[in-house]
């Protein structure tokens, strides 16, 4: 993957913002009912997110089907590549999954020993490196006319 130096820079400024700065002050301790509403929007926000896959995954044939506007003589092997490029792709939200379902367990693990502003910042840090990970691959990525 080509990063470009704006991206780059961006990357290693939120990085280093998120370690270089200590906390202000030490942390209250944990209040249970807090700790328990963020664990509650974190399964409601995972529930979400599988729910919005779910329904990608249930019309994406159809969504394919319409944007490669397939010739009578394209359909048929295309079809046949597709189906093989599913099952890649089942793998990969499969892994997806497993990353979404472990965040909420390190957050705890992070919440125990750190204060929740800090660690909320790490998982937003982390979130925004891995959007711009993404976006860069996107638009590394042209669609073909």
């Amino acid at each position: 993957m080509m990063m470009t130096t704006p991206t780059v820079a961006l990357a290693l400024a939120l990085s280093a913002t998120a370690f270089a700065a200590p906390p202000a002050a030490p942390a209250p301790k944990s209040d249970p009912k807090m700790a328990l509403a963020a664990e509650k929007a974190s399964d409601e926000a995972a529930t979400l997110v599988a729910q919005t896959r779910a329904d990608i995954q249930k019309d994406r044939n159809a969504i394919v089907g319409a944007a490669m506007d397939l010739t009578d003589a394209s359909a048929g092997p295309f079809r046949e590549l597709y189906a093989q490029a599913a099952r890649l792709l089942t793998d990969m939200l499969s892994i997806q999954k497993q990353e979404a379902s472990t965040k909420p367990e390190w957050a705890a693990k992070f919440q125990a020993k750190l204060p929740g502003k800090f660690v909320a910042r790490f998982f937003q840090v982390d979130n925004k490196l891995d959007a711009i990970i993404h976006f860069q691959l996107a638009a590394e990525v042209p669609l073909v006319e």
